[in-house]
């Protein structure tokens, strides 16, 4: 009977993590309206600096209730770094290949198509480039690892559903919540696709902060790319 209470507690301790994060996924800088703060006419600055203290606190929020295991990953992966990067930086590469040839596969069938994310994305780089580095290089990988891998993986314990329900819930919400046109749903794809393989790889490390570092290694290049195309395209 103890070891059931245990898994039921594990399980909406992951479930309260990925509440809590479409809580901010869906109302965002609105939840201050709530409080009686309209920010909406504030400069891109001040929506910026807000929106990164709101996703800092989560990240400790998150780390808080995940304080021991976290203790025992950061010990680990500090000691096995370089054994951890050799066996499984290559699961990232196939990951980054399979992004690439899905992606070639849909802009045959939809040229000139993008995801209304990726649009989004590259419009704040213009305005508040600082601002969705740090979000999308230090923050996104942290927030949605310890979301999508850790907090599903303690919800579902089934190797195959986990993998699944992880990397799509990953991958629609990266194109859901922007959704203009119904063909845009294609791209749960590519999104989808460093889900399973992180999800994959937090399976065989037992480490979060293995996929965690690939998910930096995996924004990071992307970012910088878009940074590097947006100066000197």
């Amino acid at each position: 009977m103890s070891i059931i209470n245990e898994e039921l507690k594990c399980a909406l301790k992951g479930l309260s993590l990925f509440l809590i994060f479409m809580v901010y996924q869906i109302f965002g800088l609105r939840i201050f309206k709530f409080l009686g703060f309209d920010i909406a006419n504030a400069s891109i600055f001040v929506k910026s600096l807000i929106s990164l203290v709101i996703q800092f606190f989560l990240i400790f929020l998150f780390i808080y209730i995940n304080l021991n295991d976290i203790k025992r990953y950061l010990k680990d992966f500090l000691t096995n770094k370089n054994t951890y990067f050799k066996k499984y930086f290559k699961f990232w590469l196939l990951s980054l290949g399979l992004v690439m040839i899905t992606n070639l596969i849909i802009m045959l069938f939809l040229p000139n198509s993008l995801p209304n994310n990726e649009t989004a994305i590259r419009k704040t780089l213009e305005t508040a480039p600082i601002y969705i580095y740090i979000s999308a290089v230090i923050i996104a990988p942290i927030l949605e690892e310890l979301v999508f891998r850790k907090g599903f993986r303690m919800a579902i314990s089934n190797n195959i559903i986990y993998i699944l329900t992880s990397g799509l819930v990953f991958g629609s919400l990266h194109v859901i919540g922007s959704l203009k046109n119904l063909y845009e749903l294609v791209y749960i794809i590519p999104y989808s696709i460093p889900g399973f393989i992180f999800a994959y790889v937090y399976i065989k490390s037992k480490n979060i902060m293995v996929p965690i570092t690939l998910h930096f290694i995996h924004n990071g290049i992307l970012m910088s790319l878009q940074i590097f195309i947006l100066l000197f395209g």
